[in-house]
């Protein structure tokens, strides 16, 4: 639970008041979705990891779905930015490798590699989040 201020009642004298408020029941349906990640897991292990981005709203900003003669993306610039910057990830991350990758209207899906030599593996501590799944999809 964290802390939020809630302003809370009016009269001829504005009051605010402070609330303990479960996260989800502060953000039910207003600014984050259920969080697909598994409880206590490290995402810096070794392993190949399953990534989906989407639009805000679902908006498809990466072009729409054509057929000529065979149904097909027509990719805007966005959709080939966003390829390409998967394709360069390996660049920015070296212990990450890109896998397959496809773009849809609005959404693009990902199979990340994460890679490292035994002795380079840490246990998890608290502080900035680096060197992990999180990190490469935000670009960090």
């Amino acid at each position: 639970m964290r802390l939020y201020a809630r302003q809370t009642g009016f009269s001829l004298r504005f009051k605010s008041v402070m609330h303990y408020v479960p996260d989800a029941a502060f953000f039910a349906g207003k600014y984050r979705v259920a969080s697909a990640r598994r409880p206590g897991y490290d995402y810096r292990q070794t392993g190949a990891y399953f990534v989906t981005i989407c639009t805000a709203a679902r908006q498809p900003f990466f072009g729409e779905i054509v057929a000529d003669p065979v149904p097909r993306l027509a990719p805007t610039s966005l959709a080939e930015h966003a390829l390409d910057r998967w394709q360069a990830i390996a660049v920015h991350h070296p212990f990450a490798t890109p896998g397959a990758f496809v773009v849809m209207p609005d959404h693009v899906h990902g199979l990340l590699l994460l890679h490292r030599a035994e002795d380079e593996y840490q246990a998890p501590a608290f502080g900035p989040q680096q060197h992990n799944l999180a990190a490469v999809v935000r670009g960090g």
